[in-house]
């Protein structure tokens, strides 16, 4: 992560990131969707391979979360910058998330020592290996997204190469097992899901599934918005693991001493494209500033602000 960051991320500023970083970030954020599309093309056009893809990320999940609980590893971006155990990295996934979503960001990221095993790295390993036996050499184009989403993972100093290679040994695990668990090689297995098929599309059997789907996902919403506002209320591990960017914009009185949440909070309205409302914010980080670099960091902001306004 080291390496790569100092050869190609130039410049880390929060309100100067290049298209790339914005690129390895929304690649980043894939990962929480892709393999969901994924297994929904596959229920819908080759079903009888669901029960295959349903096993095997059954298992992927359940063992990753599970390796967390045996190795809470922490991090690159936490081994460096809270710890100081190698160089400083731009943790510029998150920086980038804050800036553009930072309401959903602070609400999702409760777990950020979810390192060993990167299930980023299992997930789309894990869909390459299934597309492949279902679609051979047409799920070549998924293979490139997988092979950079290994890359993004290691740039944005999310995971270690060694969480990259456990999560890939975890999705062949799941692979392998899961296709035995299957028994896609028996004719007879086939011909039952063949009659299983028959039965899924049957209307009734359709719309029990929709509504149990809108079950699960009306319980999922309303068991994720309780955890993050206890998550929100703690002030003590929000403190610990993520700055509390949403309390930012709803407690500014409580920040308005403080030079590195001002710089941020005019940062963001800067990224929206809103110079007018960053003013306030880069004058006060100006006079909040100790040191040259601060000030200096300060003033470049605000004086981009006025320019861009003036030009406007």
């Amino acid at each position: 992560s080291v390496d790569l960051q100092k050869w190609l991320l130039h410049n880390n500023s929060s309100d100067q990131f290049s298209w790339f970083e914005k690129f390895v970030t929304v690649a980043h954020g894939s990962h929480f969707v892709a393999f969901l599309l994924v297994g929904f093309i596959i229920w819908i056009y080759k079903s009888d391979y669901f029960q295959f893809f349903k096993i095997s990320f059954y298992m992927a999940i359940f063992l990753g979360l599970l390796g967390y609980f045996i190795v809470p590893t922490v991090p690159p971006w936490m081994a460096a910058n809270t710890f100081g155990l190698f160089p400083s990295v731009s943790r510029f996934v998150m920086a980038i998330y804050n800036m553009a979503i930072p309401d959903i960001s602070s609400g999702f990221d409760t777990n950020p020592i979810a390192a060993m095993p990167s299930l980023h790295a299992a997930f789309p390993i894990l869909c390459s290996l299934i597309l492949w036996r279902i679609w051979g050499w047409k799920a070549i184009p998924f293979y490139f997204y997988a092979l950079f989403m290994q890359f993004a993972i290691v740039f944005s100093a999310e995971h270690y190469i060694v969480d990259v290679l456990a999560g890939a040994i975890l999705a062949f695990i799941c692979y392998f097992v899961s296709s035995k668990i299957a028994r896609f090689k028996s004719r007879s297995k086939k011909e039952n899901f063949n009659s299983e098929i028959a039965n899924q599309r049957d209307a009734g059997k359709m719309f029990r599934v929709v509504i149990t789907g809108i079950i699960i996902l009306f319980i999922g919403t309303l068991i994720g918005s309780y955890n993050r506002n206890q998550f929100i209320n703690n002030r003590v591990a929000y403190n610990l693991y993520v700055p509390k960017y949403i309390d930012f914009f709803r407690n500014e009185k409580e920040y308005s001493s403080s030079f590195p949440i001002q710089l941020y909070l005019g940062s963001y309205y800067f990224f929206k494209g809103k110079y007018k409302e960053a003013i306030p914010y880069f004058e006060r980080a100006l006079i909040l500033g100790r040191t040259e670099k601060e000030k200096g960091m300060a003033a470049v902001r605000l004086y981009r602000c006025r320019e861009l306004l003036s030009n406007n």
